[in-house]
């Protein structure tokens, strides 16, 4: 499937959450309450009462992070995730994706990851067997090419899920790409570091 690609612009969480809901299938959702959320699996996307928009354990509403959405926001579809990047500051970008995930017993699974804007590109994860919690599952540094682009996987350090289509830059000639790349064969929207693939 070719990406389905929505670009918005505002500082209104509810938006974000609302065209998320629309472009994904969430196992559950409100929009009538103050503060709008969407679940998935054991994450949800949700609005917080300081305006921001944050990813949550949830079953225990517990925050990975905490950023405010800024004036520009893009939410990138494929078949096996939802990637939503908005601005937390003039040309920062915090990531969030819900996506499939499989286990190493091949059962298929949920689960969504939040990437902090900072250069580390900090990244709390959740899937239904295990959460980072407030401690980032990843906060390594960009390693720094002067021609080469890699991403892998993002897999859970605990529990046993990967995902199917998130993907981390590890090694790359910038940590601020924002938009549609090719990388070999396969077409990506990379938001900083933080990566979905055309399927």
């Amino acid at each position: 499937m070719a990406f389905e690609i929505y670009n918005g612009i505002g500082d209104e969480p509810n938006s974000i959450i609302d065209k998320a809901i629309e472009m994904w299938g969430f196992d559950s959702s409100d929009t009538e309450s103050s503060y709008h959320s969407a679940t998935y699996g054991n994450v949800k996307i949700a609005k917080t009462n300081t305006n921001s928009l944050a990813l949550y354990v949830d079953a225990t509403h517990q925050v990975y992070d905490d950023l405010i959405a800024g004036a520009h926001w893009t939410i990138v579809k494929s078949d096996s995730a939802l990637l939503i990047s908005f601005e937390k500051s003039t040309n920062l970008f915090a990531t969030i994706v819900v996506g499939t995930c499989t286990g190493s017993d091949g059962v298929q699974g949920k689960g969504g990851i939040y990437v902090t804007s900072a250069n580390e590109a900090a990244t709390y994860i959740g899937t239904d067997d295990w959460s980072s919690g407030h401690s980032p599952a990843d906060n390594t540094a960009l390693r720094v090419s002067t021609e080469l682009n890699q991403l892998v996987q993002v897999a859970a350090p605990q529990g046993k899920y990967y995902f199917n289509n998130v993907y981390r830059m590890i090694l790359g000639i910038s940590g601020t790409y924002r938009g549609l790349y090719t990388i070999g064969d396969d077409r990506y929207y990379i938001s900083q570091r933080t990566a979905i693939k055309e399927e």
